[in-house]
């Protein structure tokens, strides 16, 4: 048995891992580093986190297990002294527009109860406080009236037009009332209505009295009688004094307005009580860009509708009649340019002409962008809703205010000043004080971990994967649970190296708490402050999955096997030759765009540029909100700022390389994407056995009927339907899980059928088809680029960021553009350091191809080998928004009111000291 102060895997085989046996550390921070593809996340989460997920399960009742799913027992013949475990992994921010980073850490929870208990309703027409008075408050005044006043309690009905009265005069004389007071007149029910015309105020006398002792129990009954007929007002004309209304709904003296008593569904824009009626919650309503829809040089049949081009017909067949029959009554037809269209034609292709044929095109994408569907985003832009100004709630709710500040204010404070206003809130409220008190603990987390630029009201889907990650992990800490294991995936992701110091804080105060922390990840600050470390490797793919290295991380650094070693130990130091400074340059001023404080800044063409500073400085907004989309001319929505874009220099294109998936289906993998699959398929054909068998192209193809197995329909598996447990996917029993039939595996090169070929590595496939260049050339660029470890037939939906990214930019390797500028969002997550390395020396490639690389980039390492460095801050959120310093790696370490100057002194310290002890030996 092992120690209980330790968490024992024993002969773990999950994808890649070889038989890995290993110790994680209980109550301290354990960090599992190597190259990409070497098989961390398999043993972290695929084995460790999947089995403790499995045994907790097993625990419930049936009937939950089967809701919650069961999962299966991960390939390892041990797991010894596991606790129960909280898994952060790092997947992107949910989608749903309605998260928001106050639902997300559920304090609009405390908020929605805070404000419907403590909150002063306001008036939404005419911002007057609101007043109300409880049942038992209009009985206690009315009998502290002195005693012998006389009063008539009423119920006002509100106003009735004359055709109206008779009707009432019936029903309330069925109902026993006697007299009702009619504008200012008292009046009989016996007396029939009066004629008139117009319309006047109505109220039924429910009672005359007199005050005296002992009645309580009349007045009572009176009241309650008056609320019910009146809908919560109660009236009191009394002797000698002017009429008094009481209103147990909120009431505005001045307009009349009435408002129920807030409830905490009133403050969700989520239920129908609390969501603002105009965009349901949304807090963004959509309008068509319509001048960015029409391309007036081209037919509609050439494609002039831009967001129709996509589609397989530039014209969508149900609508091909409804167009000609438009555009006939002008005279025109479907191959007719826009631009000798008469303007009442174009007018008609936007708006329609009031049928439901053809809607118009600002209807067809509207409707696209309320179902979020279509590739119509690009020609809609969103802006706030003109009813409640992007704060989602009824005006009602918005009107009431809590401290003075409504819902809309404190939503859009940054989360720092939101805790500074919580704490000021009074603490004598036996209401107030618990929920005032767990809204600052929670904010004070969020702040802890470096989001205070953030809002209660920012949309979750708007956050970076690493702030989401944040936000989850802040939850889990307020928790304030014991004896966990928290497994993290790469927490670091998209933090300035400041906001990592306080992060490794919460680390160990969760570890002080007797909790153990298991993570993976590659940043060598994270790894040097862990109590235990293990190195998987030494490569990726088949060539890791094995435990390389454990132990201190002192102990690792002196490990001459381990590749983090040497990192650690700084003998593996990776650099290109600097490209020198030219006059050419992209020049971009009076830069407003979201938290942006007028920049100008320009980016220097040729060269390799990074953007760094912290979280929420305003990297993003410059580079691709402001510099990528402007080059792009994307149409700036309503109320934003367009910068100035001055290219002073050759520049052809603009392209962004992103970490969004490259495809969401089954059947899309590496080969397709990259577009090498096409030559291996023709090469297949060109097989004497193919030939001979008339196969073309298609029949290697797993998306198309002929060479496919039809029982999988090419994708391999069948699932089985469960009952109690998961669905399982297993091996098709007809074609082994290869995806083809029979007859097409029948052909092979080499003794590799076509489904051998999709199985392989991109490196086994380099040899396999040295001498067929169109494939040679897209698997050689993977490989530079540190993906030779994937399979040519994985599926594309299960690639990570960092590797969807880098298979993009192997795409863009492969093309040998010149004069484009390569715009990239942290392309460094998610990789070893020897994954950049590899590539850092890609991108220096594209630079030396006459290209412009520009990268926003934490890495410190890979900052101090850039050309040029633009360094945001100082802070987040209003806090930044300013360039701070411009310069080389030196100029920046060397500036003192640059945040990521510390760091890189640091680094580059070690560099000179490095060069200087090679030079002396």
């Amino acid at each position: 048995m092992s120690e209980p102060r330790t968490i024992r895997v024993t002969d773990a085989r999950v994808h890649n891992l070889q038989g890995v046996s290993c110790t994680v550390p209980r109550g301290g921070l354990t960090v599992v580093t190597g190259p990409s593809g070497s098989g961390k996340s398999s043993l972290v989460f695929d084995t460790i986190w999947a089995e403790a997920q499995r045994r907790y399960t097993e625990t419930l009742p049936s009937y939950v297990r089967q809701v919650l799913g069961v999962g299966e027992k991960p390939a390892v013949a041990a797991i010894e002294n596991l606790s129960p475990a909280v898994a952060l992994d790092a997947r992107p921010a949910a989608l749903n527009p309605r998260s928001t980073v106050g639902t997300a850490s559920e304090i609009h929870d405390y908020l929605r109860v805070l404000f419907a208990r403590t909150g002063t309703p306001h008036c939404a027409r005419c911002g007057g406080a609101l007043a109300r008075s409880p049942r038992e408050v209009i009985i206690e005044e009315l009998c502290a009236l002195p005693e012998g006043t006389r009063v008539a309690v009423t119920a006002p009905l509100g106003a009735a037009a004359a055709a109206e009265l008779p009707a009432l005069w019936s029903k309330l004389a069925r109902e026993g009332f006697v007299r009702v007071v009619l504008g200012d007149a008292v009046l009989s029910l016996d007396e029939g209505p009066p004629a008139g015309a117009g319309s006047v105020r109505v109220a039924v006398i429910v009672d005359r009295l007199a005050i005296r002792s002992g009645i309580r129990g009349r007045v009572a009954e009176a009241v309650e009688t008056a609320l019910l007929r009146s809908g919560g007002l109660v009236g009191a004309r009394i002797e000698g004094a002017a009429e008094r209304i009481f209103s147990e709904r909120y009431l505005c003296p001045g307009c009349g307005t009435t408002m129920a008593p807030p409830e905490p569904a009133a403050f969700s824009f989520n239920s129908p009580e609390g969501a603002c009626p105009r965009c349901r919650g949304l807090g963004v309503t959509a309008a068509v860009a319509r001048e960015a829809v029409l391309d007036s040089d081209l037919s509609l049949a050439a494609g002039a509708v831009r967001p129709w081009r996509s589609l397989p017909r530039k014209v969508p067949e149900k609508l091909r009649a409804a167009l000609e029959g438009l555009l006939a009554r002008f005279g025109a037809g479907l191959d007719t340019p826009l631009r000798d269209l008469p303007d009442e034609a174009r007018q008609a292709l936007l708006l329609g002409e009031g049928g439901e044929a053809f809607p118009g095109l600002v209807a067809i994408m509207t409707r696209a962008w309320e179902r979020r569907t279509g590739a119509a985003s690009p020609y809609l832009r969103e802006t706030a809703c003109p009813e409640c100004g992007g704060a989602r709630l009824r005006r009602e709710s918005l009107a009431v205010k809590v401290g003075g500040l409504g819902w809309r204010e404190i939503c859009a404070l940054p989360l720092a000043e939101a805790a500074v206003f919580f704490e000021g809130l009074p603490g004598d409220d036996p209401v107030a004080a618990p929920l005032a008190g767990e809204i600052r603990r929670r904010l004070g987390l969020l702040c802890e971990l470096g989001l205070g630029y953030l809002a209660l009201g920012r949309g979750v889907p708007s956050l970076s994967a690493g702030e989401y990650q944040r936000l989850r992990l802040a939850m889990q800490i307020g928790a304030g649970l014991a004896g966990i294991l928290y497994v993290l995936d790469e927490p670091t992701v998209g933090l300035h190296p400041s906001e990592t110091e306080r992060l490794i804080a919460i680390f160990k105060r969760l570890c002080a708490q007797d909790s153990t922390v298991l993570i993976v990840e590659h940043d060598l600050d994270v790894i040097r402050a862990a109590d235990y470390v293990l190195d998987l490797g030494p490569g990726a793919g088949p060539h890791g999955g094995r435990l390389v290295a454990a132990g201190t991380p002192a102990q690792i650094a002196a490990d001459k096997a381990s590749l983090t070693g040497r990192y650690l130990a700084g003998r593996a130091p990776f650099a290109g030759a600097r490209r020198r400074k030219t006059r050419e340059c992209i020049e971009v001023r009076h830069a407003r765009r979201h938290n942006l404080k007028d920049v100008a800044v320009a980016f220097p063409l040729g060269a390799l540029t990074c953007v760094t500073g912290p979280s929420g400085s305003g990297k993003s907004s410059l580079l691709l909100d402001t510099l990528y989309r402007g080059l792009r001319a994307v149409p700036a929505g309503e109320g934003e700022a367009c910068a100035e874009i001055t290219v002073r220099g050759e520049l052809a294109a603009a392209v962004a390389v992103d970490q969004t998936p490259v495809g969401r289906s089954a059947r899309s993998t590496p080969a397709t994407y990259a577009g090498f699959f096409g030559p291996i398929r023709e090469f297949f054909a060109k097989l004497p056995l193919a030939r001979m068998r008339g196969y073309g192209p298609d029949r290697f193809s797993f998306n198309t009927r002929g060479g496919r197995c039809e029982v999988c329909q090419g994708e391999g598996v069948t699932r089985v339907a469960m009952q109690f447990l998961p669905d399982i996917a297993v091996p098709c029993g007809a074609c082994e899980g290869k995806r083809f039939n029979r007859e097409t595996l029948e052909v092979r090169y080499r003794g590799l059928s076509i489904a051998d070929v999709l199985a392989s590595s991109v490196g086994a496939a380099m040899d396999l088809f040295a001498t067929l260049p169109r494939a040679a050339e897209g698997l050689r660029f993977m490989a530079e680029i540190g993906l030779g470890y994937l399979t040519l037939g994985r599926r594309a939906d299960t690639l990570s960021g960092g590797e969807a990214q880098r298979l993009k930019l192997s795409r863009e390797l492969a093309r040998a553009a010149r004069n484009t500028l390569y715009v990239l969002d942290e392309p460094t997550t998610g990789l070893h350091l020897e994954d950049i390395r590899l590539l850092h020396a890609a991108l220096r490639r594209l630079v030396a191809a006459g290209n412009t690389v520009i990268v926003i980039e934490h890495n410190v390492e890979f900052i101090a080998a850039a050309d040029h460095v633009i360094d945001m801050g100082p802070g987040g959120g209003e806090a930044g928004g300013r360039v701070v310093a411009c310069g080389t790696p030196e100029e920046i370490a060397e500036n003192p009111s640059a945040p990521t100057g510390p760091y890189l002194r640091r680094v580059l310290g070690k560099t000179r000291r490095r060069r200087a002890k090679r030079s002396a030996s």
